[in-house]
Order: C-alpha cells, then sequence, then structure tokens
C-alpha cells in the first residue's frame, strides 16, 4: 500500500491549519482504509466546519472511512 492518499490527506490538513493559524485536528491512519480524526482543543465546532468539511472529502476521495472524537 502506498501512502500516496495519507499525503495527499495531510497535504489538505496542513493548508486547513495554515488558513485557520492554529492546530485543528489529528488524523490517525487505521489499516490502510480507515481514519480517525481527534479534534485539537482549539478547534472551533462554527469557525473550523468548512475545514472538517474540506479534510472529511479529502479522506474519502482516497479511500478512506472517517471517525471522529472530540
Amino acid at each position: 500500500l502506498l501512502p500516496t492518499g495519507q499525503n495527499a490527506v495531510k497535504r489538505v490538513l496542513a493548508l486547513e491549519e495554515q488558513k485557520a493559524g492554529h492546530k485543528l485536528m489529528d488524523i490517525q491512519f487505521i489499516d490502510g482504509n480507515r481514519a480517525h480524526i481527534s479534534f485539537a482543543p482549539e478547534y472551533d465546532l462554527q469557525k473550523d466546519n468548512d475545514a472538517l468539511v474540506n479534510v472529511t472529502k479529502a479522506l474519502q476521495i482516497n479511500g478512506f472511512s472517517v471517525t471522529a472524537d472530540r
């Protein structure tokens, strides 16, 4: 399994964190087809929602199912 999909997702997350100006989340990649998002304490449910949508889309496009917790 090539890490290309993971790298694409990490790039989207890095760009979103750069736009937000703070840490948004950590992504744990599990067995090549699942990913788990843990939100950073700085994550704002309202202000940072677009970032979550973009990261989730990137995960899904790259073949990952997604779970999350706060």
